[in-house]
């Protein structure tokens, strides 16, 4: 995760021999070196970089044994970490983590046993508190916010795809449908542009749509984008978008190797 100080933050992750990671490693200067070590190892965890340079870390998982509910929170000032009184309510993987534009963070549906519709609300103190449950079970959905900072959640898998897109409103903490997604989309990702939310990739879905601010509709925008999943989404700050890496099928020897800059017109 990049820090608001310029450098950046590793959290935990999964070696082949050792299985999921204490550490943390911390980028500056062109070099990486060690930080704090988490309280238990986590793979796939979540961090979100609050409005104060903190950074909110939720969700993982512990090898094959548990999965984490404590929130922990590194402070960048002393580069600490540090586990607050908080839990999310349910013990869950394959949920999504997203920011919203008032310092929360939401972390929506996920997956154990089965697909799950829990919501957490995270505070930027670390505190956690169960929020109004997302319309339909959903694990590895994608979000972004729209123009009036609400947060959109697009598909998911719960036994399949899913087309459906729902809207969090950030002021009256409830949920309500969007308009359907052309293409069903599971483990994809999203970025908020100036005029619309561009959604991209997910397992056998190489495309984009965007979906119009304005109009409340998506319209295509990319038929093949080269990757399908595991890749990055960076805005540059216009609408322009930088897409990096990624999964091409489902093999590792797909691997993808090249980026690309997409610009929505």
């Amino acid at each position: 995760v990049a820090l608001k100080d310029g450098r950046a933050l590793a959290i935990g992750g999964f070696e082949n021999t050792a299985g999921s990671v204490f550490g943390t490693e911390i980028w500056q200067d062109g070099a990486w070196s060690a930080g704090p070590d988490l309280p238990e190892p986590r793979t796939n965890a979540s961090a979100i970089v609050a409005d104060d340079g903190r950074v909110i870390i939720f969700g993982g998982q512990n090898n094959a044994i548990s999965y984490p509910q404590r929130v922990l929170v590194f402070d960048p000032t002393d580069d600490s970490l540090a586990e607050t009184s908080s839990d999310v309510s349910v013990a869950r993987g394959s949920h999504t983590a997203h920011a919203l534009t008032d310092g929360r963070a939401l972390m929506i549906g996920g997956y154990y046993t089965s697909s799950l519709a829990d919501v957490d609300v995270i505070f930027a103190d670390g505190r956690a508190s169960p929020g109004p449950a997302i319309p339909g079970p959903r694990r590895s959905a994608c979000a972004a916010n729209d123009d009036l900072g609400d947060a959109l959640v697009f598909g998911g898998y719960a036994g399949a795809a899913l087309t459906d897109v729902q809207r969090f409103d950030a002021a009256g903490n409830l949920w309500s449908p969007a308009a359907a997604l052309p293409t069903a989309r599971f483990a994809c990702e999203a970025v908020t542009l100036s005029c619309a939310a561009l959604v991209c990739g997910g397992v056998e879905a190489a495309s984009c749509d965007a979906f119009d601010f304005a109009t409340g509709t998506f319209v295509p925008a990319v038929n093949d984008l080269g990757s399908d999943f595991d890749f990055t989404m960076t805005p540059l700050g216009d609408d322009r978008v930088l897409i990096a890496g990624g999964v091409l099928g489902d093999g590792l020897e797909n691997v993808v190797g090249t980026a690309r800059v997409l610009t929505l017109q």
